[in-house]
């Protein structure tokens, strides 16, 4: 018998984003099974390190970078400036997994639901 890598038959990009979305999904369920979950709009949307629309977060200031998709879970509904709804929870990366820290968002830029 001959032994093929899987890689070879399916790509490597492939076996890359099957993986990325089994960590993803196993993540999220594990890490929080209550609260909101948040999906971006568009890529465009931002994720902030507060409740502040100016409070940008330096290292994932958007919901898509590249190859990175973003999504919030076990979120909360905050109070911030002025008058827009936030959201704060985990944010979990489809290639990185659950990330560290809390991260906020603008509601109005994220379809979250229960």
């Amino acid at each position: 018998m001959v032994y093929v890598p899987l890689e070879l038959i399916m790509g490597k990009q492939l076996m890359r984003n099957i993986f990325a979305a089994v960590l993803f999904f196993a993540s999220a369920a594990a890490a929080h099974a209550d609260g909101l979950t948040c999906t971006a709009k568009t890529g465009a949307a931002k994720i902030l390190k507060s409740p502040k629309q100016s409070d940008v977060h330096p290292l994932w200031p958007t919901a898509k970078i590249g190859e990175h998709s973003f999504t919030l879970t076990g979120g909360a509904e905050e109070k911030g400036d002025g008058a827009a709804a936030y959201v704060s929870g985990a944010l979990i990366s489809s290639q990185d997994g659950v990330l560290p820290g809390k991260a906020y968002i603008v509601a109005a830029e994220w379809d979250c639901f229960d």
